[in-house]
Order: structure tokens, then C-alpha cells, then sequence
């Protein structure tokens, strides 16, 4: 019989089985949702089971063989998953839950001896058309009580075998942690539960047996379930992309795409070590990701990814110094809350905060302000995973070294731990400020000087730029939400189906563009949380191209990017963002030795091979000395980077050291570095 504990089971081989439909680094909301897609419509179990089991007088299947086995909750949970824009674990989740619902009404129609209301509340609306009609496969089987009884003792038996799998599950990813022992406990209870059941069906009461079975079915056992399957969610993602099994990977976007032969989620120091070492003995290469938040090809590999998702724990080293150790997997947007409540912040970090603390140093993730350099430059000690599979502890003492992993591009090992000196917790000042484009690049070098921090965010063609300042304020100036639901629905939705219209229609990008500007750009003055301030909604999708110029061009660097869609180089329906930054000793870093105006090229439009790209990179690289961002489109190749960043041959040395064989390139890095 499909019992609860079956429908577990069920859920974790359809995720297994649909998991070349999903990205790896969304397979763990995914699968999250199947498994739990495939139990949760018998929650409505709880109320109706419980009081059955007390004497209420309840038609218990009539109850719960409806709203939670329909089409319309799996269509109303699907349609949700729709709306959640890609690539975001949320839509993951929801399409899971979706497929697990559907599981489940599939499974109990087949073999459960009740009446499915699949197409619940039709029945009762249109009463008159039988195609809506409850579907019961066994309507001629008539089970007397005992049979019922001996039926209902199968739930511990089903419960049981699914904890089993989930063990296996558990340890097939090497959890190191007392998970197995919990579960087999567990699944202790339960065997006895069932014997006892089993044992006592034919000769107790039905009603005594409901007592027996459902009161501590629905007050341990499925609760229980999913909670397990809620804790240990990353290891039922590692599970479906078992390394014996080819899993997709694709960037935040879409627009690049690879199958490795491996996909790989170590809990441990040890566990990467192990898997770095398996490669070169096997003359594979190994890479890392992430979020997927970039759009050049750092992370493509057709032999073995690792996802560094488990190693995820953070903790003050020296509070004193506002040193924070935490481990290489941590998300910015989990980093940055967990500061808070420590009372400290990220001196600097990008704006958008579903990458993960390494990849954001890795690719030089930056934010803004002239005060404050890129991510990278926080990092005061790292411990990597080198090439030969030895953990090395990279410090100050090792000044080349360290100036190499603080934007390594994933070439020197696998970073598994950072220290970071952070700032004091703080708030600032945050102003929106429309004005002239013009009026902004005259008075550029006065703004920098007045405030912290700026950024802008500018239309190309547009007469009009939106300003964002941003200055320290101290808390009891009454902070607030530093992005209301108004602003978030703009940013995330409303734009995204502008630019989406705009793709399609490229006469109405002008149009679109206005609309956006009457909509979004208006003053504004908040006071609120330096980590939500200098941070932004999630963008829709998008193509961007990014150059740091030299600050003391950066004006005439603005005018030409300017004139080139003025002559129609491009075709913009996205806002380019306009940041600055310290200048910095990074060996790879467009920072390295000046501070640096980034002028952002986006659009949406996805042309393959958009010319306006390389007009853009080329133009401004030629003429401004400009330096490409490692994360994004137009990125360097060898002959640009041997030219454009002074410490490229120093890198080269290190990465020889670190990497002799080669074990972390990919065909990109391979042409980069010569591999």
C-alpha cells in the first residue's frame, strides 16, 4: 500500500529521475520540493485522522480525499512556481512541490481502495458531467475492519523503509554527523510499532487499532519525516546528482550550459581534499560554482564540479580585530544578516547577494565607493585546497601569494575557508537623486568628494541618470527598510517585463525606458542598514559587460559610451550602473594600482553575439585603458590580460605552484594562462 512513508520514497526517485531537467545548483530546492510534494497532501491527516481516532464522527475519507489530492492545488502550486522568475530557488521548489503532489494523487489512485477526487470541486459544480466524478479503480473491493486495521499498521512499515532510504541517502554523500545514528533510532520505533500493529490487528477493536496507529502516526512519524527531509535537503540534492549520473549546469541565465561527468557536494575540508585528489590521479580538472552569477566561462567542466553549498558555518575569530573565519559555501545573503547579529558588516560587497562568499572574491565581486576596494580586499587569510590536494594556509606573510587568491578565478585551488576583517555594524544615508547626465559627469569629481559612496544607474540615451549616495549614520537616527515591496516589485517584476517587451519589440525600448525612468526615478532619502543599502533586489534577466576605467577618465569614458549608442552601437533596454572603487595590489584585479570608475554595459535583448559588446569593451579599452570584470561578458583573454593587468605574469608563476598539472583549468582558463 502507498503509505505516507511510500510517497517519501516515490518522492525521492522521481527527483533522482528528473534531475537532468534542473540545474545543479538549483537541484536541492528541487528535489526539497518533490520529496515533500509527494507527503504533504496527507497533512490534512492531522485534524480529521486524529479526531476519527477520538470518536468525532467524521466520513474520513470523504474529508481528505479531495482538496489535497486535486488538480487545482497541483496547478495553483505550479502556476506560483511560474511566477517566480528563474534560476531563483523558489521556482525550484514550487515546480517540485508540484511534481510531488502529482506523484501522490497518481499513486493513490492506482493503489489506495477510496475514491480520489482529482478533479475536486468540479464534482459539486458541475455534478451532471461524469468525466469529474471521483475515480475509485477499487470500488468493488470491500474490506471488512480487520483488513482496515491490518492495512493501516503498514504505515510504520512504509515510514521505516523510507527513513532506511533516507539514511542511505545520507551516507552515500558522507555526512559527518550523528544523522544516521537519529535515523536508525527512528527507524527502530517504527519496525516495532509495526510488529506490534501487525500482531494485535486481527483480534483488537478497529477502534482501539485507529487509536494504536494513527495517534502516534500523525503525532511522530510524519512529522518527523519531514523535518529529516527538511534538515537534510542539500543531501537529497547531492543524492540526484550522483557522481555516477551526468547532472546539467547552467549559469544564473541560461546562456551557458554544460554537462560534466560529475557533480560533487563535499561536507568537509577532507572531503574536497579527496576529490582534488581522485582527479589528479585520474588526469581529470576540477572547477567550482557557485551561484552561477557570471556570464564568462569560468565554470564550465566537462569532468568533475564541486558545489561547496555544505560548507556554509561562519564564526568571529577575533572580535577585537572584527576578524570573521567562515567557510568558503556561505551566501552573502546569509553572511551579511549573521554579521549583523554580531555587530559587524561587510566593509564593501556586490550588489547582488545570492553568491557565495568565494565565488564573489574569486571573480572580483565589488560594490561602491572610493573608499572601499573589492570583495577580495578583505580577505586577511584563506585556506585553499591546492592542485596536489594539500590544504594551505594563505596569510599577509605570504604577501604575493595572498595578492593571487584574493582574485584567483578558481585557478590556484578551491578556497574553503576566508577570514575577513569587517567593519563596526553601521547605518547609512541612502538618496536617490534624478538629474541631468550631463550635469552628473560635470560635477562627477564633487560628488565623489562629498560622500561615501555613489552609484548611478543611466539609460544610454537617456538626458536623465538616477544618483545613489550613500553616507555612515549612526542607528539612532531610526532606520528603515532601505528597499520597500513597492521597490522590490519594480526592480524584480515590473522591469523585468518591460525589458521583456522591449526584447521582443526593439522600437518600444525607448518607450519602455521612459517609463521606467517616470516610475523609478524620483527622490528618495531612507537611513537604513549598511548590508541592505549597498545591496539590491534581485535584477530579471539580463547580459552584462562591465569595464573599470581610470578614475581620472572616467568623465570622458561616460561621454564616449555616450556617443557609441548615440551612433546606434547598441541596442539598450537595461540600465547601466555606474560604480567606483579603491585602487588595490590584487595580481588580476582591473583595481590593481588606481582606483577605478566601473561603467556597466547591459541589455536584454539576447542577440547572440551582440556586436554592441565588443564595441563597448573594445572602445572603452582602448581609448581609457579600461579593464574587463572577470564575472562578466567581453572578458579577457590571454593577449588582453598580459597587456591590461600588470601583475598577470607574477599570477602565472603562483598558479604553476599551486596547480603544476593543471588540475582546476577549464578550456577558458586553459587559453588564459597557457596551460
Amino acid at each position: 500500500m502507498p503509505q505516507n512513508g511510500l510517497h517519501g520514497l516515490v518522492g525521492l526517485w522521481a527527483a533522482r529521475a528528473s534531475r537532468r531537467a534542473v540545474p545543479s545548483n538549483l537541484l536541492p530546492p528541487f528535489a526539497l520540493g518533490i520529496v515533500l510534494g509527494s507527503m504533504l497532501p496527507d497533512v490534512d491527516m492531522y485534524p480529521v485522522g486524529i479526531a476519527t481516532a477520538f470518536g468525532a464522527k467524521f466520513d474520513i475519507y470523504a474529508v481528505h480525499r479531495t482538496a489535497a489530492h486535486s488538480l487545482l492545488l497541483i496547478l495553483a502550486v505550479l502556476a506560483v512556481g511560474l511566477c517566480i522568475p528563474r534560476r531563483r530557488p523558489g521556482r525550484a521548489t514550487a515546480l517540485g512541490l508540484s511534481l510531488g503532489f502529482a506523484t501522490h494523487a497518481l499513486l493513490d489512485i492506482f493503489f489506495w481502495f477510496a475514491p480520489i477526487d482529482l478533479f475536486w470541486p468540479l464534482h459539486d459544480v458541475l455534478p451532471n458531467v461524469r468525466f469529474v466524478d471521483p475515480i475509485n479503480l477499487w470500488s468493488a473491493v470491500h474490506l471488512p475492519g480487520w483488513a482496515i486495521s491490518l492495512r493501516d499498521s503498514f504505515e510504520f512499515g512504509a515510514f521505516a523503509l523510507y527513513l532506511l532510504a533516507l539514511r542511505r541517502v545520507i551516507r552515500a554523500v558522507a555526512v559527518n554527523d550523528d544523522g544516521e545514528a537519529g535515523l536508525l533510532r527512528a527507524e527502530v520505533i517504527l519496525w516495532a510499532l509495526f510488529l506490534i500493529t501487525l500482531a494485535t490487528s486481527t483480534v483488537a477493536s478497529t477502534k482501539l487499532q485507529q487509536v494504536l496507529v494513527f495517534t502516534p502516526l500523525l503525532l511522530f512519524a510524519m512529522p518527523y519525516c519531514w523535518l529529516q527531509t527538511w534538515r537534510y535537503r542539500r543531501e537529497i540534492g547531492a543524492w540526484c546528482a550522483n557522481p555516477a549520473q551526468k547532472s546539467v549546469w547552467t549559469n544564473w541565465d541560461d546562456t551557458l550550459r554544460d554537462i560534466p561527468d560529475q557533480v560533487r557536494f563535499p561536507g568537509s575540508f577532507d572531503e574536497v581534499q579527496e576529490i582534488v585528489r581522485e582527479a589528479r590521479a585520474a588526469g581529470k580538472h576540477v572547477r567550482v560554482f557557485g551561484a552561477g552569477h557570471s556570464w564568462s566561462s569560468l565554470v564550465p567542466c566537462k569532468d568533475i564540479l564541486v558545489s561547496l553549498d555544505r560548507l556554509d558555518k561562519a564564526e568571529v575569530k577575533d572580535p577585537a580585530n572584527r576578524l570573521v573565519t567562515v567557510q568558503a559555501g556561505i551566501r552573502l545573503r546569509d553572511l551579511g544578516p549573521w554579521l549583523r547579529e554580531h555587530g559587524l558588516a561587510l566593509r564593501n560587497t556586490g550588489a547582488v547577494t545570492a553568491q557565495s562568499i568565494a565565488g564573489a572574491i574569486s571573480t572580483g565581486t565589488h560594490g561602491t565607493g572610493l573608499g572601499y576596494g573589492v570583495m577580495g580586499t578583505q580577505l586577511v587569510e584563506a585556506k585553499v585546497v591546492d592542485g596536489l590536494g594539500n590544504l594551505r594556509t594563505v596569510t599577509p606573510a605570504n604577501a604575493d601569494e595572498l595578492a593571487a587568491i584574493r582574485m584567483s578565478l578558481g585557478s590556484l585551488g578551491i578556497i574553503v575557508e576566508a577570514t575577513l576583517e569587517c567593519a563596526k555594524d553601521h547605518h547609512v544615508e541612502l538618496t536617490e537623486i534624478p538629474m541631468r547626465f550631463d550635469d552628473f559627469v560635470t560635477n562627477l569629481n564633487q560628488l565623489l568628494k562629498d560622500n561615501e559612496r555613489v552609484r548611478a544607474y543611466w539609460f544610454p540615451g537617456s538626458t536623465r541618470i538616477l544618483v545613489n549616495t550613500m553616507n555612515s549614520k549612526e542607528k539612532e537616527l531610526g532606520p528603515g527598510p532601505v528597499w520597500p515591496s513597492s521597490a522590490v516589485f519594480s526592480r524584480s517584476v515590473l522591469m523585468g517585463a518591460m525589458w521583456r517587451l522591449g526584447q521582443c519589440i526593439h522600437l518600444l525600448i525607448p518607450l519602455m525606458n521612459r517609463l521606467q525612468e517616470i516610475l523609478g526615478y524620483r527622490p528618495r532619502r531612507v537611513v537604513g542598514h549598511i548590508f541592505e543599502a549597498i545591496t539590491t533586489p534581485m535584477p530579471p534577466r539580463h547580459q552584462e559587460a562591465e569595464i573599470a576605467v581610470p578614475l581620472e577618465r572616467a568623465a570622458d569614458a561616460l561621454r564616449e559610451y555616450a556617443r557609441l549608442i548615440a551612433e546606434g552601437k547598441g541596442v539598450i533596454n537595461v540600465q547601466s550602473e555606474i560604480r567606483f572603487a579603491a585602487g588595490d595590489d590584487i595580481l588580476l584585479s582591473p583595481c590593481n594600482g588606481r582606483p577605478v570608475c566601473y561603467i556597466g554595459g547591459y541589455t536584454a535583448t539576447y542577440i547572440r553575439d551582440d556586436p554592441f559588446f565588443k564595441t563597448f569593451m573594445n572602445t572603452l579599452q582602448a581609448k581609457f585603458d579600461g579593464r574587463p570584470h572577470w564575472g562578466k561578458l567581453g572578458v579577457a583573454n590571454r593577449a588582453t590580460a598580459q597587456k591590461c593587468f600588470p601583475g598577470f605574469s607574477r599570477f602565472e608563476t603562483i598558479r604553476a605552484r599551486f596547480d603544476p598539472d593543471g588540475v582546476f583549468a577549464n578550456e577558458f582558463t586553459s587559453e588564459l594562462f597557457g596551460i
